[in-house]
């Protein structure tokens, strides 16, 4: 069942209806703090894409898939400016703990 909600935190972030502290932006994803940190430093990235996780990111257009990873690369370069160790997370459905059904990473850093 297909859960996306075009009405989400992230679909209205990428809307600039809802404030966010950006800390990466371009045509394929955003980039911004998360609002419950857990680590010293916890980043969302997000496709500006309507996919609800990443299953169907990964099972969607291979051209924006391509570009979207190349953000995301781009992202974690300009947030991780110590070249630190970091993790990279996508939870995938309910059953995963994700609780907002737009596909996201969480990037964290110690």
């Amino acid at each position: 069942m297909n859960k996306y909600d075009t009405n989400n935190i992230f679909a209205k972030i990428l809307r600039t209806e809802i404030p966010s502290d950006m800390l990466y932006e371009d045509e394929y994803a955003a980039s911004f703090k998360d609002i419950n940190p857990q680590a010293k430093i916890h980043a969302l990235i997000i496709p500006k894409k309507e996919y609800q996780n990443i299953s169907e990111l990964l099972d969607g257009d291979k051209e924006f898939l391509s570009n979207f990873m190349k953000s995301v690369s781009k992202a974690i370069k300009k947030i991780n400016v110590k070249n630190e160790d970091f993790q990279l997370i996508a939870n995938n459905g309910e059953n995963a703990g994700q609780e907002i059904f737009h596909m996201h990473f969480h990037l964290l850093i110690d």
